[in-house]
């Protein structure tokens, strides 16, 4: 009888695709990243249905948790030394700005950086700030 490892009973990364972001990656991750996370939605929360008419595929775990976080924003921007990987110009409050075709797709994309403006309004006709994603009543 042949051993067998643990190491090989490991399961991967799930291969589905999300339309939505699973609702685990809300639950485990720091308060800090809870807040942006929930910013990130309120957001772009009109562009979630554009995303699912345009039938984009959906995304999978580790592309829905970089897009509600700053990481995959933070790639598209451009560095102003661009031989420092520290320097950034990252704005956390107009993060979509410099595009972003995982999300977006291409075409949305180009219109984003042409200077379309994705931020959802609120049905209070309010801005979305990122204190609202501390506010259970938004």
């Amino acid at each position: 009888m042949a051993h067998v490892s643990h190491v090989d009973l490991k399961e991967g990364q799930s291969p589905c695709r999300f339309t939505l972001p699973p609702l685990h990656l809300f639950w485990g991750a720091s308060e800090q990243n809870q807040r942006t996370y929930y910013y990130h939605i309120l957001v772009l929360w009109d562009e979630f249905s554009l995303h699912t008419q345009a039938n984009l595929p959906g995304l999978m775990t580790n592309e829905w948790r970089s897009v509600l976080g700053n990481t995959y924003w933070k790639s598209m921007w451009p560095r102003p030394n661009p031989g420092d990987t520290g320097s950034s110009n990252f704005d956390p409050v107009q993060f979509w700005i410099h595009r972003g075709p995982l999300f977006f797709s291409k075409d949305i994309s180009a219109k984003v950086v042409s200077g379309h403006d994705v931020a959802s309004v609120l049905y209070c006709c309010c801005e979305v700030q990122m204190d609202m994603a501390d506010d259970d009543e938004i």
